[in-house]
């Protein structure tokens, strides 16, 4: 989408924002850049008079460049989600409401996004973001949309699988040059090992990658390979 934007919108302004149906957190304005050239930014700066931290599965906060959920407080912040008359569920625990994002914080307080908590890949002891593979094998040339899942995988937990769809200008293109490409640029661990060219990427009716589907896809070409 950042690579399509700049032909669809000529000279516009970009304003991104971070937020979550519980509250609004921050901004990040993209100001005006010559050929709309977007570089990858923070997902969001930290408002005024809210309360952040990143912290693990035990709640404790992480070192800043380290990878945690973010969890937030404030007045901006809703109590809880309308359960009936008078009914109110409490979305917070200890007072923190937990995002399901994890991030990190950079050395200027700027938090950056790595995956939604619930679809990072664990292979071994190794944590995986998706939308970082999904970011390399986006930025190959021939290469218009991709989608990463992890597939459950009886010795390592889960493995790396991938698929994408390429662009309607793209020649003929294997999958293992896109590999090769995704090599260059991170580590081995994280390369996919199956990876499926397809006519397009499931998604749902946000524009979000539907991970569900992208596992079925995966799972049902194995079953025919196999």
């Amino acid at each position: 989408m950042r690579r399509r934007l700049p032909a669809l919108a000529g000279g516009a302004v970009f304003v991104n924002f971070w937020s979550s149906a519980a509250f609004h957190l921050g901004v990040d304005r993209r100001r005006r850049i010559p050929h709309l050239q977007f570089a990858i930014r923070p997902v969001s700066r930290i408002a005024p008079g809210a309360q952040v931290r990143l912290v693990d599965d035990n709640d404790l906060s992480v070192s800043r460049g380290e990878i945690g959920e973010l969890v937030v407080r404030g007045p901006n912040v809703a109590i809880g989600y309308w359960a009936g008359p008078r009914q109110i569920t409490d979305a917070r625990k200890g007072g923190w409401y937990h995002t399901g994002d994890l991030m990190r914080q950079d050395g200027k307080g700027d938090l950056w996004f790595v995956s939604r908590k619930k679809h990072l890949i664990i292979r071994g002891c190794s944590n995986i973001s998706p939308v970082e593979v999904e970011r390399v094998l986006a930025a190959h040339p021939a290469v218009r949309d991709a989608a990463v899942v992890g597939v459950p995988d009886a010795v390592l937990g889960e493995r790396v699988a991938g698929v994408v769809q390429l662009s309607e200008c793209a020649q003929s293109v294997e999958p293992d040059e896109i590999l090769d490409f995704a090599r260059e640029r991170i580590a081995d661990y994280k390369v996919p090992e199956t990876l499926e060219i397809v006519d397009q990427i499931p998604r749902n009716t946000l524009g979000k990658i539907d991970r569900l589907s992208v596992l079925t896809m995966i799972l049902i070409s194995n079953q025919i390979k196999s």
